[in-house]
């Protein structure tokens, strides 16, 4: 295994106990997992469905288990651990070469974790093979976005804290940073990569500009005030803390 790999799954390895307190504590993350999970749901009601770097199956614990055959797949051993208690069946691989049968899964689904790996092209290979004719493969990333509170979003900010609204705690220093290779990604960096392999691209765009910018808020009028207004900045910023594409294999 690469180097890269050993450390970033020692960096996994090391957060699995806290992973769910750190990245699905606050109103915006749940409401953003909730989301995805709906752009899955809303792609198919039933069949076979496979969370690839499924981390602690945040996702798939939010899908319905009585109409989807669930699948998870991680590299980090003590992930799976506590994602066992959230999916029907994981299974221990690395996504660059996924020991799965041609053709398996109606729909496969990663969720801000492609930006660890630096051979997409080879992952999106894996994905289409597995894939049956018509199947899905959805994504959402973090955008390698440039986000700014303009006049409108910096009273809102000011008002929230004036009226003494309580922020989250900063965990920031319980994170433990991977592989140097890791960081953000840009949606066209993703889309010319799935075209060349002959997906459809179904839906492309951005996710989350003031909700995000809101989210260090712990309160749920903070959080409604920022998805209000969401699509608004989206379209006139053309940008997003998130980017989401949803690719269909061809028959």
């Amino acid at each position: 295994m690469e180097s890269w790999k050993l450390e970033d799954r020692q960096a996994e390895d090391s957060t699995a106990g806290i992973y769910d307190h750190l990245y699905h504590r606050t109103i915006f993350a749940k409401s953003m997992y909730g989301d995805f999970a709906q752009s899955i749901v809303s792609r198919t009601q039933k069949g076979k469905v496979l969370e690839l770097a499924c981390g602690t199956a945040i996702i798939s614990n939010i899908l319905p288990s009585q109409k989807l055959e669930r699948f998870c797949v991680d590299f980090s051993w003590n992930m799976l651990q506590i994602a066992k208690s959230k999916c029907q069946n994981c299974l221990q691989a690395d996504i660059d070469y996924l020991p799965i049968l041609d053709s398996s899964f109606d729909v496969v689904y990663i969720h801000s974790a492609l930006h660890h790996f630096p051979n997409l092209l080879g992952i999106f290979k894996e994905v289409k093979r597995i894939l049956k004719g018509g199947g899905y493969f959805i994504i959402q990333e973090p955008n390698s976005h440039n986000l700014r509170k303009d006049s409108f979003l910096r009273i809102c900010s000011f008002l929230f804290k004036i009226l003494k609204t309580r922020r989250y705690e900063d965990l920031s220093h319980l994170e433990i940073k991977p592989s140097e290779h890791h960081g953000t990604l840009k949606i066209d960096a993703v889309l010319p990569l799935l075209e060349t392999l002959d997906f459809a691209i179904l839906e492309k765009g951005y996710r989350y500009y003031s909700s995000q910018i809101l989210s260090g808020y712990d309160s749920l009028t903070a959080h409604k005030v920022g998805r209000f207004f969401d699509k608004y900045y989206v379209r006139k910023k053309n940008d997003g803390y998130m980017f989401l594409i949803v690719g269909k294999k061809k028959n």
